[in-house]
C-alpha cells in the first residue's frame, strides 16, 4: 500500500493579499467599472467585496470608508483625461486652435466616461475631505496641460484682456457642454453622437469669437 501524500502546512493570507493579487488595486478597480456602467450611487463596499470574494471588513482595510473609495475612482480619471487632451492639443495650429482641442477632448472624454464625470463634479466629491489630500498628486497631469494652455493664451489676446478669464471663459464652456452632452439633455439631437457633434460646433463658434478678437499679428 503506497503511503499517504506529506500534508502541506496551511499558509495564512496576509491581510494586504487575496487570492486575485492586490487587493487594494482589485478594490479601486471593480468600484470604477461599478461607478462606469451603474453610477456612483451603486457603489458600496459590501458590492466590492461580494464581487471580489472577500470580507467586507478586508475592504476597509485599504479605503476607510465608501467616500474614500470613490475618491480614488475620481481621481484615477484625471491622468487618461490629461493624456487625451495632450495628444490632441501637440496638433494645433495656435493657441486658439489649442483651446477648440482642449474643449472637445475635455467633452469627448466626459460623453465616454459618464460615470467618472458626475461623480467627479458632484457635491458628494467636492465636499470630500479625501479629494483634497490626494487632488495635487494625482492631478498633476491635468494641471499641467490647463497651465500649458494659459501659457498659450497670453500671446492671443488684446492687450489689457486677462488671459485667466480666457481660460475659464473655455473651460466654463467646455464644462457645461459636457454636462449637457453627459445629461443627454440637448434639444433636437437624438444620439450620443449628434450631442457631441453639437458641442463641437459651439465650440467651434466659440473659437471663432474669440479669433476675430485677437490681434492680428497672432491670427493663424
Amino acid at each position: 500500500m503506497d503511503p499517504a501524500p506529506p500534508v502541506k502546512p496551511s499558509r495564512k493570507k496576509s491581510p494586504d493579499r487575496f487570492h486575485h493579487g492586490d487587493l487594494r488595486e482589485q478594490a479601486a478597480v471593480e468600484a470604477c467599472k461599478i461607478v462606469s456602467e451603474h453610477g456612483h450611487a451603486a457603489l458600496s463596499m459590501r458590492r466590492v467585496a461580494t464581487t471580489l470574494g472577500v470580507t467586507e471588513p478586508a475592504i476597509y482595510r485599504h479605503y476607510e470608508s465608501r467616500e474614500a473609495l470613490l475618491a480614488e475612482v475620481s481621481l484615477r480619471g484625471f491622468e487618461p483625461l490629461a493624456s487625451m487632451m495632450r495628444e490632441d492639443m501637440a496638433a494645433a495650429a495656435d493657441a486658439l486652435d489649442g483651446v477648440r482641442r482642449f474643449c472637445r477632448a475635455y467633452v469627448r472624454y466626459a460623453a465616454q466616461h459618464r460615470g467618472w464625470f458626475l461623480l467627479t463634479f458632484s457635491r458628494e466629491m467636492s465636499e470630500s475631505p479625501h479629494v483634497g489630500k490626494l487632488t495635487n498628486e494625482r492631478t498633476q497631469a491635468f494641471q499641467r496641460e490647463r497651465l500649458k494652455l494659459l501659457d498659450a493664451l497670453r500671446g492671443m489676446i488684446p492687450a489689457g484682456d486677462d488671459p485667466a478669464d480666457l481660460y475659464r471663459l473655455a473651460w466654463g464652456t467646455a464644462h457645461g457642454l459636457a454636462f449637457l452632452v453627459v445629461e443627454r439633455v440637448f434639444q433636437l439631437v437624438q444620439t450620443d453622437e449628434e450631442r457631441v457633434a453639437a458641442a463641437d460646433r459651439a465650440i467651434d463658434l466659440l473659437v471663432a469669437s474669440l479669433r476675430a478678437r485677437a490681434p492680428r499679428d497672432c491670427d493663424g
